[in-house]
């Protein structure tokens, strides 16, 4: 009881607030499980896998858009300086408008490792990755009611968009277009509202492409997007690299046992970014950090019953057959994956910690998982999809390990 009182404010603001960012952020992975669920049960594991490798490219063409910029500008709007965020925005802008320019002018020679599909996602991803600043600006503004709103408008919208084009008989590669389009627009509709008419009073002094790469937001929210840019790949690699092995029909299978896997985490995981106004000030302590990976240990190991009880029963869940494995294996890393998304998630914003700090070890288990990744092809589908998932836990582990490792020598300095 004196612990509850102690914390009671604390408490309450969590009760109040972490609902409705778990809404706002659990949104987009909630559409994508029900489009796998929606496939694996009318279609073919080959339509899941060429959802997951369209929804792919999408993401990964958000690592180009100085995604990372979203740390900075939660900082920039708690503080009131609007003149950084509109900085942010065409920094974003210039960034993903650069990347596209590059893609196009690849796919007009002809080069065979350009997919056909990537030039109308990267098109697509200029209007949706600059104007999604509007999302950490409402974050840092705690409007987390705004934001659920728009969240439901947005993806329950384009996930209508997928099926309504699904069920007309049309083509997976037009349903996930429409899908990215509506979210895209949807992008631009919000930014517009709640942010661009404050922004567009800076825009003769921020818009200059001279002033973007001087400003030093810009400079911070590179170093840190460049440190998110292999971990950032590694959500997608695996997938690219099971559908280029062994096929989509296989992608199919493993994506739906990843996403089952992950879903709950992802779900769970924005309960923590209504404090990120407050990781500006002060990091997480260890005895935090330790409480959240035994309690979600413990939450996943629990999911993993329900899951076995599950294939025991329900015929459905035939359809995990030779990948059972990896949702285990997602589960039980659910500890391990929060303290990490707490602790990284907040080295990140914080105004104290080092933005080389992420780079360094960012990259280093980002390689290690990597050459995980590059056994795939002499192994068997079932080892190669357990060591696809076994990079999950590495991976936060080693980025826990390597930060802290890290914090300690800079301040022993």
């Amino acid at each position: 009881m004196k612990l509850i009182k102690k914390y009671k404010s604390q408490i309450g603001y969590f009760i109040k607030n972490a609902p409705l960012a778990i809404i706002t952020s659990a949104l987009p992975g909630a559409v994508n499980y029900a489009v796998i669920l929606f496939l694996t049960a009318f279609y073919t594991f080959e339509d899941v896998g060429t959802f997951r490798l369209m929804m792919s490219y999408f993401a990964l063409l958000g690592l180009f858009s100085l995604k990372e910029s979203s740390k900075v500008q939660v900082r920039a709007q708690a503080d009131g300086n609007e003149r950084s965020s509109s900085t942010l925005f065409y920094a974003r802008l210039y960034t993903i408008g650069i990347t596209t320019l590059i893609i196009a002018l690849l796919s007009l020679l002809n080069l065979k490792l350009i997919p056909s599909d990537l030039i109308w996602i990267a098109l697509f991803s200029c209007l949706a990755y600059p104007a999604e600043l509007f999302l950490p600006a409402l974050q840092a503004e705690k409007r987390f009611t705004l934001l659920a709103g728009l969240s439901f408008i947005k993806y329950l919208g384009s996930l209508s968009i997928f099926v309504i084009i699904m069920i007309m008989d049309y083509s997976i590669t037009l349903s996930c277009y429409g899908l990215i389009g509506f979210m895209s627009i949807s992008n631009v509709v919000f930014y517009a509202l709640y942010l661009g008419r404050t922004l567009n009073t800076y825009t003769k002094e921020t818009a200059s492409p001279l002033h973007v790469i001087k400003d030093k937001d810009t400079k911070e929210s590179f170093t840190l997007s460049f440190a998110n840019w292999l971990p950032g790949t590694l959500e997608h690699v695996d997938k690219m690299i099971i559908g280029a092995v062994f096929g989509l029909e296989v992608l199919g299978l493993y994506t739906l046992c990843f996403s089952t896997g992950r879903f709950i985490y992802n779900a769970l995981k924005p309960a923590f970014y209504i404090y990120y106004r407050h990781f500006v000030d002060k990091l997480p302590g260890k005895k935090l950090l330790w409480i959240v990976t035994a309690a979600f240990t413990g939450f996943g190991a629990g999911l993993s019953l329900i899951f076995f009880i599950g294939t025991l029963f329900i015929p459905f869940f035939e359809k995990f057959s030779g990948g059972e494995a990896v949702v285990y294996i997602l589960f039980l890393s659910y500890g391990i994956a929060m303290a990490d998304a707490v602790y990284t998630q907040s080295y990140g914003i914080n105004k104290s910690s080092k933005a080389n700090h992420l780079l360094v070890a960012n990259t280093a288990i980002s390689l290690a998982c990597l050459g995980l990744f590059a056994l795939c092809p002499i192994l068997s589908v079932q080892i190669a999809l357990i060591i696809c998932a076994a990079h999950y836990p590495i991976r936060h582990a080693g980025t826990i390990l390597i930060l802290s490792m890290l914090k300690n020598r800079s301040e022993k300095a």
